[in-house]
């Protein structure tokens, strides 16, 4: 095992450094656990491809975008053989989408070093620990706003995998606040993926399948309002619950809130074997508040982050061919120069900045096959010519069916196919042209076709480990896929409860 690969509360790969890289660190557990669930994925979607006939609708081009051709679907050849699968992971970086897979990997790997290196000069337990003081006594405060910027950005901007740095960073925060890396990550990863997913004005997936279904872009927003405010209240309410278990188990274990301006790496925990103890979230390195050069380089940190923050919005919301192509590439290098300035104006030398790069990469580098994994399920089905296939058969079914079942049919239509086909605006092309004229001959509005399908793309990004921004974001949290669901399914099986009611309640007003 890679000596990245470490045990939570464990020596560092290197061994001279104890904790440093903690954020960005895969623990043994998180690893396994996501590679195990790859793996069964991996192998149904084989035996999928040998179960299910081949077959393939035609495409046509519509404005330059690629859409299927209703009523085209025929049988065809297809086959994986088993050393295609094997290799699928590698494979796929020869495929379609292998430049947006690349931007994907080197953004992981500027990440890992970037935060290894803001650990190590102490700008993060700095920033960390003067956001703790300032609400300490008001903690709730801080509970309560930071979802709603989260989702904010997912729902008016379509950011998701942008902010996945920013959840190591309030993962830590969390802790020092006397609550676990649960929250921090539900405060910050599953509350932007439930602004994606209502997508009050998302351009990747309202807005592009409301153009293919020839709407208004972004019409019917009155109720995407609601639901956000709905979602939002739930939300809340989850948080609010684990805070305050959080709080109870830190008071009866003596370590508190009222603990939590001390310093992280030497309190001790009152249980050592919990891996949320605050005890291994920043290891001992030369004390920030003692440096008198901290203040100018997190005040530099601020600054670059803001214009870089700036920047990703700008090519989100400015309507120019190939601006939202730049908004990987802008979030990687703000992370870049923020890893490179602050810990040169911290005093560190440009050696130990490489060095501190390295060790970085070295740390995160697991979690390069997982991206890859992941990455490989919609390979694997389009490869064996299956994925149409499945469409065809769901589309048939769903033909002749009532109104209510059809509508919660396509909202299952979609959270499947998020299993093969992460990306929103790919499945926007893919459904919403063969969806339309069926909605259309049993009277349902296609407004309320849209509403579906951003509900199924958006809350899937933080359920399933075949998207590689959630297996990201849980290895920079410290926890594994299996304590997520552990810890989240109450949540989403609400979730899901209150979204097929809101599509069912639409039905019955005719929303348009």
């Amino acid at each position: 095992m890679d000596d990245g690969v470490r045990e939570k509360g464990g020596g560092s790969g290197d061994g001279g450094e104890s904790g440093v890289g903690g954020i960005t660190a895969i623990s043994i557990r998180t690893y396994v656990t996501a590679f195990v669930v790859l793996v069964a994925l991996m192998v149904a979607a084989f035996i999928v491809t040998r179960v299910l006939p081949a077959g393939e609708f035609s495409r046509t081009l519509v404005d330059g975008v690629e859409v299927i051709v209703p009523g085209s679907f025929q049988g065809t050849t297809g086959d994986l053989p088993f050393w295609k699968w094997l290799l699928s992971p590698l494979l796929i970086l020869g495929g379609p989408n292998n430049v947006m897979l690349i931007f994907l990997l080197v953004f992981l790997f500027v990440i890992g070093g970037a935060f290894y290196a803001l650990e190590s000069c102490g700008v993060l337990s700095f920033l960390i620990t003067s956001i703790a003081k300032r609400f300490e006594r008001n903690n709730r405060l801080l509970l309560f706003i930071l979802p709603l910027v989260f989702m904010l950005l997912g729902t008016l901007i379509g950011s998701f995998e942008e902010v996945i740095p920013l959840a190591a960073i309030v993962v830590a925060l969390a802790l020092r606040l006397g609550w676990d890396r649960f929250q921090g990550l539900g405060m910050s990863i599953l509350a932007v993926g439930c602004g994606f997913a209502v997508g009050v004005m998302n351009p990747f997936t309202t807005g592009i399948a409301q153009t293919i279904a020839g709407l208004p872009i972004f019409s019917g927003a009155w109720l995407r309002i609601v639901c956000f405010v709905l979602v939002y209240a739930l939300l809340m309410g989850f948080l609010l619950l684990n805070a305050r278990r959080c709080e109870r188990a830190g008071k009866a274990s003596g370590f508190g809130i009222k603990a939590s301006t001390r310093s992280a790496a030497t309190e001790p925990a009152a249980n050592p074997s919990q891996t949320d103890a605050p005890a291994t979230t920043f290891p001992a390195a030369d004390n920030p508040a003692t440096n008198p050069r901290m203040p100018k380089a997190l005040k530099a940190f601020v600054i670059v982050f803001v214009i870089g923050i700036a920047a990703i919005i700008a090519c989100s919301v400015i309507p120019l061919s190939g601006l939202a192509d730049l908004v990987f590439p802008v979030c990687a290098l703000t992370f870049l120069l923020c890893g490179i300035i602050a810990p040169l104006l911290c005093g560190c030398g440009g050696k130990q900045l490489v060095l501190w790069f390295l060790n970085g990469m070295k740390t995160i580098a697991p979690g390069a096959l997982l991206v890859l994994m992941a990455s490989s399920i919609s390979y694997m089905l389009t490869e064996g010519r299956v994925l149409d296939t499945i469409i065809y058969y769901t589309y048939n079914f769903l033909g002749d069916k009532p109104g209510w079942l059809t509508i919660l049919g396509i909202y299952l239509l979609v959270m499947l196919l998020e299993f093969a086909i992460p990306s929103g605006s790919a499945k926007a092309f893919l459904l919403i042209p063969l969806l339309a004229p069926l909605v259309d001959l049993i009277d349902i509005p296609r407004q309320l076709l849209v509403l579906s399908y951003i509900f199924g793309d958006g809350f899937t990004n933080v359920l399933y480990p075949t998207n590689p921004a959630l297996l990201i974001a849980l290895s920079l949290g410290g926890l594994s896929y299996g304590q997520w669901i552990k810890r989240s399914w109450p949540f989403f099986v609400g979730l899901l409860i209150l979204t097929a009611i809101i599509l069912l309640v639409a039905l019955a007003i005719g929303y348009q």
